[in-house]
């Protein structure tokens, strides 16, 4: 490559920086200026100019009309364009899988769900999802951007692939980026479904922080961790760093899927949960749920104070509170989130969660972590699905205008 290849070519790197600069700052920042863009970027009030005129010729942002900015002076507010074009998250879980047309400030729009059953095979299960996206793109009421789909871990991120779904077969053969991402002209993005919850709570939750630590726990059917440091994902060498769920938490405990033993996700998670339940209903112990119930089913007894059912709630949120006591001494999060199944029992199996944490730690970090439930009443990785596609389209901003540019 030339000196002038070269030159040019990092300068195109330094403009697609900069479109992303812009349109971060503005998600974060609801409704701003030109001005306010400008100091928070350190951009050129020129270059950003261009920029916010370039995005209003794409639909990307709109001008909102004059707001007051600071010292009483009026400003056009910018903000980001709603209505112009939608995301489609997709969440696939050991049950079922489901799919939605989502707004770009997290609203789901339409939802389709599938239950897997347990005579389809993986490739029926493949082309079920593929016919759900493409009839969510035909009925879309804006030009879909990207997809986000969610997937049970450990997922390796270079390869594709899942390594294991606990109660699942076959899926650790599934090429996901071959099989499924590459029969679509939109770009796909795919993920960890722990990793989806971070991001979902990063764009959308109640505690989001810019430039700080979030911990956000999936405790499940599986257990697992994203970690999201100063607005990025940690993802590790693999791709499965936050795979919680297979950390040891007692070294002579019970199996796991995995090849280990004493697994967090074999304690805490909500498989272990009823499994408890079910040996202290054959043990003869009194409970009000039928031989054969769900998770859902459960929790309600849960709420309802069934004593059984709470003890082995409550059981469940110790273990997960050894697991986390562990992460803050691994990552030192200023947040920890806890969502998914488990989660969704409420603010007593939370508080024995933190109980837990705080006589595992020092008090110092104690005091310095604030543990959180999610904070979404759907499922957090598949609002997080949208959230990685809406992620990643900012991330390439030049991809994400060339496709609102094609009619």
């Amino acid at each position: 490559m030339t000196k002038t290849e070269r030159s040019a070519k990092n300068l195109e790197e330094v403009k697609e920086l900069n479109l992303m600069r812009v349109l971060k700052l503005t998600h974060k920042m609801g409704v701003c200026s030109r001005s306010q863009l400008a100091a928070m970027s350190g951009l050129k009030q020129s270059t950003i100019t261009n920029i916010v005129n370039r995005l209003i010729e794409y639909g990307v942002v709109r001008e909102t009309g004059s707001f007051e900015g600071k010292k009483g002076r009026r400003s056009i507010g910018i903000t980001l364009e709603t209505e112009k074009y939608r995301v489609i998250g997709v969440r696939l879980t050991r049950t079922n899988f489901l799919a939605g047309i989502f707004s770009i400030d997290g609203r789901p729009e339409q939802i389709v769900t599938n239950q897997i059953g347990g005579s389809e095979s993986v490739e029926e299960i493949l082309e079920q999802i593929e016919r759900t996206i493409r009839g969510l793109i035909r009925c879309a009421p804006h030009k879909v951007v990207a997809i986000g789909m969610a997937v049970p871990g450990p997922y390796l991120m270079n390869s594709g692939r899942v390594l294991l779904i606990t109660g699942a077969r076959n899926w650790e053969k599934v090429n996901f980026k071959k099989q499924l991402a590459e029969k679509f002209s939109i770009p796909f993005y795919i993920e960890h479904d722990a990793n989806a919850g971070a991001l979902a709570e990063w764009w959308y939750g109640k505690h989001r922080l810019e430039e700080k630590t979030y911990l956000y726990i999936a405790a499940g059917s599986g257990i697992g961790a994203g970690i999201i440091i100063n607005g990025q994902v940690f993802h590790g060498s693999l791709g499965i760093a936050g795979e919680i769920g297979h950390m040891t938490i007692r070294c002579d405990g019970k199996p796991c899927a995995c090849g280990n033993r004493g697994c967090l996700e074999r304690y805490a998670s909500s498989t272990a949960i009823c499994e408890e339940i079910t040996q202290r209903m054959e043990r003869g112990e009194a409970c009000s749920l039928h031989r054969e119930f769900t998770f859902a089913q459960a929790r309600e007894a849960y709420r309802n104070g069934d004593a059984v059912v709470r003890d082995a709630f409550l059981q469940g949120a110790r273990y997960l509170g050894i697991g986390i006591a562990s992460m803050l001494y691994t990552y030192n999060p200023d947040i920890v989130i806890v969502g998914d199944e488990t989660a969704l029992a409420g603010e007593e199996y939370l508080e024995q969660v933190r109980r837990t944490v705080r006589e595992r730690v020092l008090p110092e970090v104690y005091q310095a972590t604030e543990i959180y439930s999610c904070s979404f009443p759907q499922d957090p990785a598949f609002i997080g699905a949208a959230a990685l596609a809406l992620e990643e389209s900012f991330q390439q901003p030049s991809k994400l205008l060339s496709i609102l540019a094609e009619e």
